[in-house]
């Protein structure tokens, strides 16, 4: 299926999209994997530039069966926005944040808040990474906070954060870098001893 959304012809598209609704329709697919096989459907529709296509997919009933509100909006939010339809795009972004309870799942906030950022709404995704982020590691939703809370001007979020990881034995010279850079608006001192 992934193959063949990549070829670039039509009718491997389609077929490619009936494929990827037999797995998610079935019951038997691990949930991990039908978010993966969503992805890969997703990047089939945008590379083949087929938004239409795109917009039936996400009507089917094994879309609406297998996903959550969450992630519906924003795979849909995606697909909108690699066509140019910001305000479609923004309107799903805003609709899968309205969507979500204290017990969503991870990856679908993630996916909000990914798609948040690429539409510019890094205050509306700032709290979204703030709540999936551990200062143990820098990983993926580490990384946007950090890039997030800087778009932001909020010092005071990447400046904990960056100490946090410092603790936890992460070394990483460009955010020393850049705190040493913020630290000097604030705590000449406490820059310099940073740079030590």
């Amino acid at each position: 299926a992934v193959a063949l959304s990549g070829r670039g012809i039509e009718q491997d598209l389609s077929e490619a999209a009936d494929i990827f609704l037999r797995l998610l329709a079935d019951s038997g697919t691990p949930a991990p994997f039908k978010l993966q096989v969503l992805r890969h459907a997703l990047e089939g529709f945008v590379r083949q530039k087929n938004i239409e296509e795109g917009r039936r997919f996400f009507s089917q009933p094994p879309i609406i069966d297998s996903f959550s509100a969450v992630v519906q909006s924003a795979a849909q939010g995606e697909l909108e926005l690699a066509y140019g339809n910001i305000p479609e795009a923004s309107e799903l972004a805003s609709r899968a944040i309205a969507s979500m309870t204290a017990e969503t799942d991870a990856a679908d906030v993630r996916a909000t808040a990914t798609l948040l950022m690429r539409l510019g709404r890094h205050s509306d995704a700032l709290p979204l990474w703030q709540q999936l982020a551990t200062a143990r590691r820098l990983d993926y939703d580490t990384t946007h906070l950090i890039d997030a809370a800087l778009r932001l001007g909020k010092h005071d979020i990447f400046l904990a954060v960056t100490e946090q990881l410092r603790s936890s034995g992460v070394e990483d010279g460009l955010l020393v870098k850049t705190e040493a850079d913020i630290l000097t608006q604030y705590d000449v001192d406490q820059a310099i001893a940073l740079l030590k």
